[in-house]
């Protein structure tokens, strides 16, 4: 896999209900197959680093997180806990509740899709 090193300008930062933070930036144009370079790495787990251009840097801030990036089973979860305090507190007593439910219907859809 190749390492990737462009331009680009952060248009936008949020942080995020996990406490992690979102941001999208801005590239030049590319050609197709500078295009490539990015979709083969999309969805992998990256370091990034981020050097301004035009202002001399004196000092690397090395951000890290003692916590590894999530499973899919956790971030389903996660994202279950939010649709569970947005639409659905009324409705269950707790979010186990809510989580045993979903996740029974789900099994049962997949189930009934098996041969």
């Amino acid at each position: 896999m190749k390492t990737l090193q462009t331009p680009a300008i952060i248009t936008s930062i949020s942080s995020r209900q996990d406490g992690s933070l979102r941001f999208s930036t801005e590239t030049p144009e590319y050609t197709n197959e500078e295009k490539a370079v990015f979709f083969d790495i999309q969805g992998k787990n990256v370091k990034i680093t981020i050097e301004p251009v035009d202002e001399k840097s004196t000092e690397v801030v090395e951000v890290t997180s003692e916590a590894e990036p999530k499973s899919r089973s956790q971030k389903l979860r996660s994202v279950l806990y939010v649709l569970y305090q947005q639409k659905y507190k009324e409705k269950y007593a707790t979010f186990t509740d809510f989580y045993n439910s979903k996740m029974d219907i789900w099994i049962e859809d997949i189930k009934s899709l098996l041969i």
